[in-house]
């Protein structure tokens, strides 16, 4: 159905679907967010799924079980409901998602914004989305807020409120998109997935007048000086940016994750970029984990390096640690392709010099499945990596082999042989990288065995992670006039 490009697939070639001043003229009538922002990141996804995957991308809003989703859905009203009778102020409001949660001496911690949130814990309110409506208590930061009830409103309102008019606009959007990229790219988005995008879209669109007022009500209980959110780049956080843009709020993302000029929610297509009403829709700072990968990104954005606060941290955690042997063959998985990582990593097994052990470690959102079909924690030669901590893995690895895993560049100082999995995926993701690369199996066995070349860019390490994280977040607050007390 879809017809492959002989050439190079690049993210700029799937840009060019949005490159298109119809779509941003379709807005909301009450705010002007363009709708475009509502379904841009799954519709991209869909062409990278078809084109570059074996594995579909999108879970078309699958929740889970339906009784943990009610179960702290209620809980989670309840602890907004009581947290909310001091009304706090905070001068900094920060945004963060479930799956950073780790236990830590028996209490749930954020690797992901709790860093953030406890250099400055009497100045800063998290807000926090559930992951897989796990419920985070008891945690190390007390100063939380959960997200799950705004997000199940806004679902109602939207399903409840949607009529004709949005069915209308979102077709038109959808057609549009769908036209283009048959013409652009030669492929096709379908029958249902098309049925998918306009329902989908039609229901968002109508949540974004109430959504946009309760993130103004929220904001301007709040006051605070700037609005931190991950992911802030991303469509969905689109309302929640343009409320506190327009309340004269600063706002900003903090980098939490692997990003890339294959990255498709960092990246956009030239008219977007100038499009005054879309940029609004965006945070007005990306503080990164270094400039290396501020320079990967063209978002209209201002970079601002800060540093990997979580690395650091662990870092420090470590630095007495006692190295092992360095044996191991260390795969990272995707999340994503399971099967297609535990086959190289077999592949490899077969054949790489006896001395090494080939360690599987699954990504964090495939990890459960992983153990479900391996419960004793090995597959065949291959052991599983159990690690709670991506850290102690590097110990112990001779080599760090991906495909995508922002873990490659995790090991960046701390791993000497870092190799990058040569991919239509890969080439796409990451256009330009540091590390050596393989073709398959044996390629990749040949250059562990010193047969082959290894070739690596001159980075700088502190291009990747820039050092002192505390004290440049510290001093992008105070360029803000945000001091601690």
């Amino acid at each position: 159905m879809n017809k492959k490009s002989e050439k190079f697939l690049s993210l700029k070639d799937i840009l060019q679907v949005e490159n298109d001043q119809r779509i941003l003229d379709v807005r909301c009538t009450q705010t002007g967010i363009p709708l475009w922002t509502m379904i841009r990141v799954p519709f991209i996804r869909m062409i990278m799924s078809d084109m570059l995957y074996g594995t579909p991308l999108n879970g078309y809003g699958a929740i889970g079980s339906k009784f943990n989703a009610a179960t702290s859905l209620s809980k989670a009203l309840l602890h907004n409901i009581r947290f909310g009778k001091d009304s706090k102020k905070a001068d900094i409001l920060l945004m963060s998602h479930g799956l950073g949660n780790q236990l830590k001496d028996g209490l749930w911690f954020n690797r992901l914004g709790d860093h953030f949130a406890l250099a400055h814990s009497n100045q800063t309110l998290l807000v926090e989305d559930f992951f897989k409506w796990q419920w985070p208590f008891p945690r190390h930061n007390q100063n939380i807020l959960l997200h799950a009830p705004t997000q199940a409103f806004a679902a109602f309102a939207g399903k409840i409120s949607s009529g004709r008019k949005h069915r209308e606009q979102a077709h038109h959007l959808v057609s549009i998109i769908q036209d283009n990229a048959r013409q652009l790219l030669g492929w096709e988005l379908g029958a249902k997935r098309f049925d998918w995008l306009v329902t989908s879209l039609a229901r968002k669109s109508a949540a974004i007048p109430w959504l946009y007022a309760h993130y103004q009500r929220l904001l301007t209980q709040v006051h605070p000086k700037i609005l931190i959110k991950e992911e802030a780049c991303y469509g969905p956080s689109s309302v929640l940016i343009r409320a506190a843009r327009d309340l004269g709020i600063h706002t900003a993302e903090y980098q939490h994750g692997s990003v890339s000029a294959g990255h498709d929610a960092y990246n956009f297509a030239d008219l977007i970029c100038k499009d005054d009403e879309y940029r609004k829709t965006l945070p007005d700072y990306f503080l990164s984990y270094g400039r290396w990968w501020g320079g990967q990104i063209n978002a209209p954005i201002k970079k601002v390096d800060i540093g990997n606060p979580h690395r650091t941290a662990r870092l420090e955690e470590y630095c007495d640690y006692q190295q092992q042997e360095r044996i191991d063959i260390l795969i990272l998985g995707d999340g994503i392709e399971t099967d297609l990582y535990i086959r190289l990593a077999q592949q490899l097994a077969d054949t790489v010099d006896e001395r090494f052990q080939v360690v599987f470690r699954p990504h964090p959102i495939e990890k459960n499945a992983v153990l479900e079909r391996f419960p004793e924690g090995r597959i065949d030669k291959i052991r599983i990596d159990l690690n709670s901590d991506i850290y102690q893995s590097f110990f112990s690895a001779h080599a760090v082999v991906s495909e995508l895993s922002t873990g490659l560049f995790e090991a960046v100082g701390l791993v000497g042989n870092i190799f990058i999995w040569d991919t239509a995926k890969a080439r796409f993701c990451y256009p330009q990288h540091p590390f050596s690369t393989f073709s398959d199996s044996n390629d990749l066995v040949s250059q562990l065995s010193g047969r082959a070349q290894k070739y690596i860019k001159a980075v700088q390490e502190s291009d990747i992670w820039q050092p002192d994280w505390r004290k440049n977040y510290d001093g992008f607050l105070a360029g803000l006039g945000i001091h601690a007390n």
